[in-house]
């Protein structure tokens, strides 16, 4: 699946929400001392198996050159991250950070219940309801 035009880092259901029976940590973006929250997601692997994945819980806001803010108000940047064209998305990360790769975000879909309630399950802390 190939993305183009301005896209936000994250999709909509992972940023700022508060998952509670999940790990939340933090990230500063040492190029402009941001903080972001990080959420440790439980991946689950057959055989009963777990792992362990760090994503960011908010929409990164760096003022890369191409970057721009939704109907190019700052507030919106603000509020919910910049919009990067796919040429900057894929390099515009804090280091040691990518883009999640279309197994990454099969595994988080299929862990939190699939397409249908991954997002509300995420939203609700990872309880797939």
């Amino acid at each position: 699946m190939k993305l183009t035009g301005s896209i936000f880092l994250l999709i909509l259901f992972l940023a700022n929400t508060h998952l509670m029976s999940q790990e939340l940590g933090s990230l500063i973006d040492t190029r402009d001392n941001k903080e972001y929250v990080t959420v440790d997601l439980l991946i689950k692997m057959e055989a009963g198996i777990t792992k362990k994945r760090t994503w960011l819980g908010e929409n990164l806001a760096y003022a890369s050159p191409n970057a721009s803010c939704y109907k190019d108000e700052p507030a919106f940047c603000e509020a919910f991250g910049r919009l990067y064209p796919w040429e900057d998305a894929v390099t515009v990360c804090p280091e040691g950070w990518h883009l999640p790769s279309e197994k990454e975000w099969t595994e988080v879909i299929d862990s939190f219940g699939g397409r249908n309630s991954s997002g509300s399950a995420l939203r609700s802390g990872g309880k797939v309801i």
